[in-house]
């Protein structure tokens, strides 16, 4: 796809440029990288980019197929395809909206850095980089968000624990490793230090909690959301980390890297 210079030069370069929020129910949002609102009640996308020429007597020119996806007042989503030059959706963005979308679309006309245009087009050709999210929570690299806000690692809880002397529950939480081989798993904590985001982790990782009650949150959502099959399956895990650690020495020691010895 191309647009203006400007815009395509930034597309291209390998960043997070924003994130669009589709939460059933919810109005809908397009939010820059540090998940401040840039508009509210649709989301666009460009599907494709195509040379025509309607009136035989002039030149072609690139038209972009654009997707519009609107919140509805029931709480649902309408879609529908409009069809604009590309001149124009990098040149006149709010009169493209206006149009496109309605008169009273509610976005951030005052966009001399053109972030909404940008993370249009990046969601368009890139989705890594303006990735689409249908959950308050998730996770970007090694951290939760919340609605496009950082809250903490991206810790998750492996299994719960009865203590038997206080029958209080305890929680085992796990984190990618660092080196990205396997999980680091904390020693079972209490719901107290769970809320004071104090984590400690087997690798020894200063965790930075700076909403240890939304990182909470995140993780005992994606907690709920697991069957009893992958629970017992992330036990398992953890129970077997120790033997994967040992493979993978010695797979070192031999000099292997990775699945080689496989091959």
């Amino acid at each position: 796809m191309f647009w203006s210079k400007n815009v395509s030069v930034r597309v291209n370069m390998p960043y997070l440029k924003g994130r669009i929020k589709d939460i059933p129910g919810e109005q809908i949002e397009m939010q820059d990288e540090h998940g401040n609102a840039l508009c509210s009640g649709f989301h666009m996308k460009i599907t494709g980019i195509k040379n025509v020429q309607p009136d035989p007597t002039k030149a072609q020119y690139a038209e972009a197929s654009v997707l519009v996806v609107k919140s509805t007042d029931n709480g649902k989503r309408e879609s529908y395809t409009i069809r604009v030059p590309v001149s124009r959706l990098c040149e006149d963005l709010p009169s493209v909206i206006r149009s496109g979308v309605g008169p009273d679309a509610r976005f951030e006309d005052n966009d001399p850095l053109d972030k909404l245009l940008l993370v249009i087009c990046a969601a368009s050709v890139d989705p890594q980089n303006a990735p689409t999210y249908t959950t308050p929570s998730y996770i970007e690299g090694d951290s939760w968000y919340w609605n496009g806000k950082r809250v903490g690692p991206a810790a998750e809880i492996s299994r719960l624990v009865n203590d038997p002397e206080s029958n209080a529950t305890l929680y085992v939480l796990r984190a990618k490793r660092l080196t990205g081989e396997g999980w680091a798993f904390s020693k079972p904590i209490t719901w107290d230090q769970l809320q004071k985001g104090d984590y400690c982790f087997t690798d020894g990782r200063n965790t930075s909690v700076s909403n240890p009650t939304l990182n909470y949150v995140a993780m005992e959502s994606k907690w709920s959301s697991l069957t009893e099959g992958q629970r017992n399956s992330q036990m398992l895990e953890e129970r077997n980390q120790p033997a994967a650690d040992k493979q993978r020495a010695m797979d070192r020691a031999f000099g292997f890297r990775g699945d080689a010895h496989s091959r």
